[in-house]
């Protein structure tokens, strides 16, 4: 029997349903964060790309009678920064980092 987790796309836009499938996403000052639960997973289980603005998730685990599969991708904002994602996976959760670029954040101007 194969079990396949969500081969789904989600988007990090409010106005779109898909990003409410995510057991949490949110938007700070920082950057965005996104968690899913990914039970039986572990980091040596699960693998990650990045390719046209998209994180792919994805892995697969055996036991004797079954196969587990993880497939999502999440698409990255225009104001995140590429580079600097970051994810953890720890106790049968995923947790991504996807911080926003320089030029987002509100910089202070000194006043002379």
């Amino acid at each position: 029997m194969s079990d396949l987790l969500d081969a789904t796309v989600f988007s990090l836009n409010p106005s779109s349903r898909t990003y409410s499938q995510l057991d949490f996403w949110r938007e700070k000052e920082d950057g965005f964060y996104v968690e899913k639960d990914i039970p039986g997973f572990s980091k040596k289980d699960v693998k990650a790309t990045l390719e046209n603005s998209e994180v792919t998730v994805f892995g697969e685990i055996e036991s004797r009678d079954s196969t587990k599969k993880l497939n999502f991708k999440v698409k990255v904002p225009e104001n995140a920064n590429e580079e600097k994602i970051s994810i953890e996976v720890k106790n049968g959760v995923l947790k991504m980092h996807l911080p926003k670029s320089q030029k987002e954040k509100a910089q202070t101007i000194s006043v002379m």
